[in-house]
């Protein structure tokens, strides 16, 4: 096939004529792309922005580029929010009477069997022991208030 047996092309000026630019190949037109794109980075953070702005930066660049700075920036305001939250946890945790370790240090062996005791059920079996009301009184014996028996 030569290229006088061609069909014209869409907004071509015909024989002798001037072609417009793009040799006739109108643009294609913009996609429009929903609002609701924007729910991936917010609840997935940067790699729900990273999906977005693959999944938009043909028809959309500019809303795949914003979805891609909106999981970028909760993924850095989570964190500092949670750096933030862990230091002042680990500030606080000095004052609790079982250490920054989260154990509790008992030099009474008889208040531990008192606790222990308390805590196994009628059968005796380790499977039926009440592991909170063991951790209640230990921690009440712990920070010197009297158990709740």
């Amino acid at each position: 096939m030569e290229a006088k047996d061609l069909p014209p092309l869409e907004g071509d000026a015909g024989p002798g004529g001037a072609r417009p630019r793009g040799m006739g190949l109108a643009p294609a037109p913009a996609r429009r792309r929903s609002w609701a794109w924007f729910l991936l980075p917010v609840f997935v953070d940067v790699i729900g922005g990273a999906l977005a702005y693959w999944a938009l930066r043909l028809d959309s660049p500019r809303m795949a580029r914003d979805c891609l700075y909106v999981g970028i920036t909760l993924t850095a305001v989570k964190a500092v929010t949670m750096a933030v939250t862990i230091l002042a946890l680990g500030g606080v945790a000095g004052a609790f009477p079982w250490g920054a370790e989260g154990t509790i240090t008992i030099d009474d062996p008889a208040m531990l069997e008192a606790c222990l005791e308390g805590a196994v059920g009628l059968d005796g079996a380790a499977g039926s022991i009440d592991r909170d009301g063991a951790m209640a009184c230990l921690r009440a014996h712990a920070l010197g208030a009297p158990s709740q028996e």
